[in-house]
């Protein structure tokens, strides 16, 4: 691994932020990248202030492989992330706005690829391509909008008998909770929801597509084994937003087949 940080004239009055671009040094700038082993690589950069407290800059994510990450969840679930690589690309912007912080983001890409989530024999799941793009936030107005989802060629092999989904069991924690701490926390949750404000954000999507799903079932719970397949699974939608004010169009395509 490699790991380099840089400051530039640091100024603990200055208010670089609050000047026109044309005025601004380069005070307050800072700089920090990493390599990871597996050659991917993290860089954040921009300017800041300390009074008022603003921040800008960008966060570029490349290549890091989310199968070295996934170790951490080994106690929780079965499921491991046995490849693929994650991508980030933002301009972000934290600031003070009327005694409260206010962050913004904005043109954020976000990308996943080559995932594969497998079990302790066979891959169970892959997914060529995760991509998010165009997305800004921003917590003063609440608002958060995406410019477009797409899913490229998921693939699900699933296995279906007596004892249930073997997906199901993949991904449910190892760990229960008993049932009376379990009544406790569930009587907590619905004690907290009846005090919550509802959901006053509102998100926006402009597209979603979803292409060349494809889903494998292996069924022997009323059979001696059937092989049920959906290829291809073509999904596309307009615009989606929280509010629901207005119908969503959508178009969707399957296949099936079973041997």
């Amino acid at each position: 691994e490699k790991l380099s940080f840089k400051l530039t004239n640091l100024d603990t009055l200055a208010t670089t932020l609050g000047q026109t671009t044309d005025d601004r040094s380069v005070t307050n700038h800072y700089e920090f990248a990493i390599q990871t082993t597996e050659r991917g690589h993290v860089h954040f950069d921009g300017q800041f202030q300390l009074s008022p407290i603003d921040i800008a800059g960008t966060v570029a994510v490349k290549n890091i492989a989310v199968a070295s990450l996934w170790p951490l969840s080994d106690d929780i679930i079965d499921a491991k992330i046995t490849d693929g690589l994650l991508s980030l690309l933002l301009n972000y912007h934290l600031s003070d706005d009327s005694d409260a912080l206010r962050f913004r983001a904005s043109d954020a890409d976000f990308m996943l690829t080559n995932l594969v989530i497998s079990d302790n024999t066979a891959p169970k799941v892959k997914l060529a391509e995760l991509h998010i793009n165009h997305v800004n936030i921003d917590t003063k107005t609440k608002r958060v909008d995406i410019d477009n989802i797409g899913l490229i060629a998921p693939w699900v092999a699933a296995y279906i008998d007596d004892r249930g989904i073997d997906l199901a069991a993949m991904f449910t924690p190892k760990r229960h909770v008993d049932l009376e701490n379990r009544n406790q926390v569930q009587a907590e949750i619905e004690s907290n929801s009846q005090h919550e404000a509802p959901f006053s954000w509102r998100v926006t999507l402009e597209k979603f597509a979803l292409v060349n799903g494809d889903v494998t079932v292996n069924e022997s719970l009323v059979s001696k084994g059937v092989y049920w397949r959906a290829y291809p699974i073509s999904l596309t939608t307009g615009t989606i937003d929280s509010n629901f004010e207005a119908p969503i169009n959508y178009k969707l395509a399957i296949k099936f087949a079973g041997e």
